[in-house]
């Protein structure tokens, strides 16, 4: 199943602006929800936040780990998580 992706461009004349993703990983098995997620984070290319639904049971941890090792804010659980990318996140 391929990663669904809302994204909102980010504008450097408007600081508000954040550019979002979603990535629905529901029905993998890791490690592909967290390879999907670094993949979502690597096209994001700067600072922005990624959502991703993941209802494999040992892809909270993996989450979390990949987050703790780049820095990443991440919040959530119960097959949610949000992440922020960068201080401008």
């Amino acid at each position: 199943m391929p990663a669904r992706r809302r994204t909102r461009s980010t504008s450097r004349d408007d600081p508000d602006t954040v550019t979002e993703r979603l990535v629905d990983a529901r029905g993998m098995r890791c490690p592909w929800p967290v390879i999907r997620l670094a993949r979502a984070a690597r096209e994001l290319g700067g600072p922005g936040r990624i959502r991703i639904l993941a209802d494999d049971p040992i892809a909270p941890g993996e989450i979390a780990a990949l987050c703790t090792e780049r820095g990443w804010t991440c919040r959530g659980g119960e097959g949610s998580f949000e992440i922020a990318i960068g201080s401008d996140a």
